[in-house]
């Protein structure tokens, strides 16, 4: 974040990153992890159309 005197506006990067958000369906509570009760997994990765040549 940053702030410019001159003209008295604050700065905050951001990143537009799409996401699927689906509840958890599963989720249990556990205090040494990262809790957020979205299924990550929901839209998967992009399918591999074609195979690279090896090098």
């Amino acid at each position: 974040m940053s702030f410019s005197p001159r003209t008295g506006l604050v700065y905050i990067p951001v990143q537009e990153i799409p996401f699927v958000y689906k509840h958890d369906d599963k989720f249990a509570f556990s205090p040494e992890l990262w809790n957020t009760g979205v299924d990550v997994e929901a839209a998967g990765l992009p399918e591999i159309r074609r195979r690279l040549p090896k090098c």
